[in-house]
């Protein structure tokens, strides 16, 4: 590690933080997934709920009042508004969340590789080492 520190000084902090930030946005995206699931099981309800209402209108006696259907027929519009654009939030949060697992995994790689690296320098390091000490005899 400290032959990693000597060419690359400060990389196992950068690496730490960046896990760190990664692992954040992660748990940040979860809760907003979970806040805009339940906003949709909200709308879901509300939307049961008014189509309870309209087919319980529907099915009464008196004639509809032409307000009352423009008034429903706008409101069911945008019901579907609202759950068409939550369900984009949702998809959108989604592939975010897909998007940050990815680029944590990436980063997980390189720190793999880091190590590696600091492996491999390390082992040419002891082989310059003993082929001097071999020339130096």
């Amino acid at each position: 590690m400290d032959l990693l520190e000597e060419f690359m000084p400060g990389m196992g902090d950068v690496l730490a933080a960046q896990e760190n930030a990664l692992t954040s946005v992660v748990a940040t995206l979860t809760s907003q997934l979970q806040l805009l699931a339940a906003a949709n099981e909200r709308q879901t309800q509300k939307i049961t709920q008014l189509e309870s209402t309209q087919l319980t209108m529907r099915l009464a006696p008196s004639p509809p009042d032409s307000s009352v259907v423009d008034a429903l027929a706008t409101l069911s519009t945008r019901m579907e508004q609202l759950q068409q654009n939550v369900q984009q939030q949702v998809a959108e949060q989604m592939q975010q969340a897909l998007i940050n697992v990815l680029r944590s995994e990436a980063t997980n790689s390189l720190a793999e590789k880091a190590k590696q690296t600091e492996e491999a320098v390390k082992m040419q390091l002891e082989q310059l080492e003993k082929r001097f000490d071999y020339l130096s005899r």
